[in-house]
């Protein structure tokens, strides 16, 4: 566990923070604040020890401030086992930035469905109530969207008006 006893010490949860828009978040705020501890909600570890091999030759004291730890938001078991290590390894987080999230291009199916509302919106509820406990004073929530999920991309009116 990395402990700081520094007040402006904040620890925040990154999911999906292995790549893309997690990965620059991470990077900014890591860079912004030296004192802040960061947890890396990633699906695979392995990509997750990567991301921060390379931030740490941006950022040197990466490797003491970020811990990465397995993360699957579309599976419920994974969330408790994260939320529950979570919890005895830091009692209490300042924030959790949802950012992951999947979009299937190839196919469109009941199936592919599925799986996108499990991952990007009931495992993010999912993660979100869990984590409302650990959250101290203030703490915050912040869920990050992408145009992927934009109306105007669904080629069938009637569809647009079922979602809207």
């Amino acid at each position: 566990m990395i402990t700081n006893n520094n007040s402006d010490s904040k620890t925040i949860i990154i999911t999906g923070a292995n790549k893309g828009i997690g990965f620059s978040i991470l990077k900014r705020l890591c860079s912004r604040h030296p004192t802040y501890r960061f947890i890396m909600g990633v699906r695979v570890v392995e990509n997750g020890e990567k991301a921060l091999a390379e931030l740490t030759k941006i950022i040197p004291d990466a490797k003491e401030r970020v811990t990465v730890r397995k993360l699957d938001v579309s599976d419920p078991s994974s969330i408790e086992s994260f939320v529950k290590w979570v919890a005895e390894t830091y009692k209490k987080v300042d924030a959790l930035i949802n950012n992951a999230g999947i979009t299937i291009r190839d196919e469109f199916n009941e199936k592919v469905v599925q799986q996108v509302f499990q991952t990007n919106y009931y495992g993010t509820v999912d993660l979100s109530e869990r984590i409302l406990d650990l959250l101290n004073d203030h703490g915050k929530i912040v869920i990050i969207g992408s145009s992927n999920g934009k109306f105007h991309r669904l080629g069938n009116e009637d569809l647009k008006k079922r979602f809207s």
